[in-house]
């Protein structure tokens, strides 16, 4: 279709674009994967090991083909944060992102506390993040989550013990599903503009509020509309348990949450004292949307192959460029009609009465030029 069209040129053309900002302006923006692992990811498989990084090869090939240099921070196993202190000389922008991980074991639980000590920090000192949040086992038990907590204080509320759910028909019966695909995106921010129209997967979102605060200023990105088969449901661990969703949660006005729209992204800004840049922050309340599973799924139909989920993409896309102080990269979404406009009527039959007789005439011209030229 035509919006599949644009959205394949614009991020050809912003790719491009991009990769050639960076190379002009002093070097690549530096993104750093942060996250909860007790070994490095981006280390080259030795023999007979996995490829700790395979479910985001595809994804860090193609930021590599924008420009970024990439680096890691496995937060879990050194507390102590990298300074990069070369890139903040020549001045460029670092982006740390927070990769999702498990904390079902005890183990998992220590390292993801360690995670939350990162994340906490780099938020106190103005560092510009994209966080993504998965649920949590914690509040069940009465526990707060640590990676939402400093959240809390900058005026983000994030119900990670309640993603959401919804119940759907199927030939087998009433049926639970975590799956959502989100359109709804505010085009008057650069990121929920360049989403507009396109949809984004998210699996098992946590819901977020906007509480509001003089600690950062935030707008929302995604929301997810209200309907009376969407809850946030307590007990998704048991229909995880369940077996792919084979069964149907019900609603427990006791420990369940109705509402609606449901955010379910959102980005803040804030100065920060001693801090030259604005602090940006991006949150998605989904801790796999960007897996290549995810972002890069794909279906084939008539020998072109196009995404399943593209605005997942164009979410990292146009998230990476905001939090690295390049919005004026962000391309427009694909519902917007493209950047130039349409053709008028008049100067498009003008242009095609050029195109058919402009090559004719032409070539007459020029014979009869040439036959004068030789008498």
């Amino acid at each position: 279709g035509a919006a599949q069209v644009r959205f394949e040129a614009e991020r050809a053309i912003t790719s491009a674009l991009a990769a050639a900002s960076a190379a002009s302006g002093g070097g690549a923006p530096l993104l750093v994967l942060t996250h909860s692992q007790p070994t490095p990811i981006l280390a080259p498989p030795g023999p007979g090991q996995q490829d700790a990084a395979g479910a985001l090869r595809g994804l860090l090939d193609h930021l590599a083909a924008q420009g970024y240099e990439i680096a890691e921070w496995a937060a879990s196993v050194d507390a102590q944060r990298p300074s990069f202190s070369e890139a903040r000389a020549a001045k460029r922008p670092i982006v740390w992102i927070m990769l999702p991980g498990a904390a079902s074991t005890s183990d998992g639980a220590s390292r993801m506390g360690k995670l939350a000590r990162a994340v906490e920090g780099l938020l106190r000192d103005g560092e510009s993040l994209l966080v993504n949040v998965g649920p949590s086992l914690l509040p069940r038990v009465g526990e707060p989550d640590p990676l939402v907590a400093p959240f809390e204080p900058l005026g983000l509320s994030i119900d990670s013990g309640r993603p959401l759910t919804e119940t759907v028909s199927t030939p087998a019966g009433p049926r639970s599903a975590s799956l959502f695909r989100v359109l709804d995106a505010n085009r008057e921010h650069p990121v929920g503009g360049a989403v507009g129209g396109l949809a984004v997967a998210l699996l098992w979102p946590s819901p977020m509020t906007i509480t509001g605060g003089p600690e950062m200023d935030w707008a929302t990105l995604l929301t997810i509309e209200t309907r009376d088969n969407i809850w946030g449901e307590s007990q998704w661990p048991t229909l995880v348990q369940a077996g792919a969703m084979g069964a149907a949660a019900t609603f427990d006005e006791r420990v369940d949450a109705r509402g609606g729209p449901w955010t379910v992204a959102a980005a803040g800004e804030r100065f920060v004292e001693g801090v030259s840049t604005p602090q940006r922050v991006v949150v998605v309340g989904s801790n796999g949307w960007f897996f290549d599973a995810v972002a890069l799924s794909s279906t084939v139909v008539d020998g072109r192959r196009n995404l399943a989920n593209p605005g997942n993409l164009e979410l990292v896309d146009a998230s990476l460029l905001w939090l690295s102080g390049r919005e004026d990269l962000v391309a427009s979404g694909a519902d917007t009609g493209g950047r130039i406009g349409p053709i008028e009527p008049g100067a498009l039959r003008l242009l095609w009465w050029l195109c058919i007789l402009g090559p004719a005439t032409a070539t007459l011209l020029l014979g009869a030029a040439l036959r004068m030229l030789r008498g």
